[in-house]
């Protein structure tokens, strides 16, 4: 589609409110590059990825089905590699064997606040 002025009012429509580009760009059949040309050309101020990040986190919809999402590709990776729990990156590596053990036991919850207190028992020495 060519930068008509009925594109160029529907992009200000969707920007004010509060579409994100590749939406933006998706609704009126251009590339998202051609609506950030035309909303510096006219102007217009789009939202950037952090602020459609903060919007998506407070819409609780949005956050369930990624909460989900983020649940099922944790499940698929176990099932991938045969673990019972996977270790998170932020466990260290001297206490990844406690954290697997602890979660496979009493689950991962379980398992992270243990370790987070072994890590503040070992830092207040």
């Amino acid at each position: 589609m060519k930068r008509t002025p009925e594109a160029i009012a529907r992009m200000k429509r969707l920007s004010e409110a509060g579409a994100p580009t590749n939406l933006i760009a998706r609704d009126i059949g251009v590339s998202p590059a051609s609506i950030i040309k035309w909303a510096k050309r006219e102007g217009v101020r789009l939202m950037t990825r952090s602020e459609a990040g903060k919007r998506r986190a407070q819409d609780p919809v949005e956050r369930s089905r990624l909460a989900e999402l983020s649940r099922r590709g944790g499940e698929a990776l176990k099932r991938k590699w045969g673990l019972s729990s996977i270790v998170p990156q932020w466990v260290p590596s001297d206490l990844s064997d406690d954290y697997a053990d602890f979660a496979v036991l009493y689950g991962e919850e379980c398992a992270a606040s243990r370790i987070r207190q072994m890590k503040a028992e070992a830092l207040a020495c």
